[in-house]
């Protein structure tokens, strides 16, 4: 089963657009459920140093997805912006597991900074990089929909 799972607003959205009124949905494996909810549930607990070095002692001892697994995984994301006027386009992209796709995009954005092309300060990756930098991305797929 799946469940779509609403989380809120993304702060970076913003920060990258100005947009004020971002809304994000997933779709997820049931699985996922209880992680989300103990996520919620522990996250104002792990700002007690004990509870955090718990924590991270588990993360250490917990399996991820081989190899094999993550090749079969794909995640895919699709948005849609409607201006004051009623006009609206969408898109969608296309990614690798978020497991390699945070690998490669971590790389990535180290590589940046070293070169020492990006402003110091704090930033949105979009900011830093360009809005284009998604698409520099190992096995990452950009569609306009409409």
């Amino acid at each position: 089963a799946v469940h779509a799972i609403a989380w809120g607003d993304v702060s970076t959205a913003y920060h990258s657009t100005g947009i004020p009124d971002v809304v994000v949905y997933a779709a997820l494996p049931a699985g996922a459920l209880p992680m989300l909810v103990l996520g919620q549930v522990a996250g104002p607990a792990a700002r007690n140093r004990i509870v955090r070095a718990v924590l991270k002692g588990l993360a250490g001892r917990l399996p991820g997805p081989s190899a094999e697994g993550r090749s079969k995984n794909r995640s895919q994301i699709w948005a849609e912006a409607t201006d004051a006027e009623g006009k609206s386009v969408s898109g969608r992209v296309t990614t690798l597991d978020p497991y390699d796709l945070t690998a490669d995009s971590v790389v990535r954005i180290a590589q940046r900074l070293a070169s020492g092309t990006v402003e110091p300060g704090a930033h949105t990756p979009s900011r830093a990089l360009g809005p284009e930098f998604v698409r520099e991305l190992d096995g990452v797929v950009v569609s306009e929909v409409r």
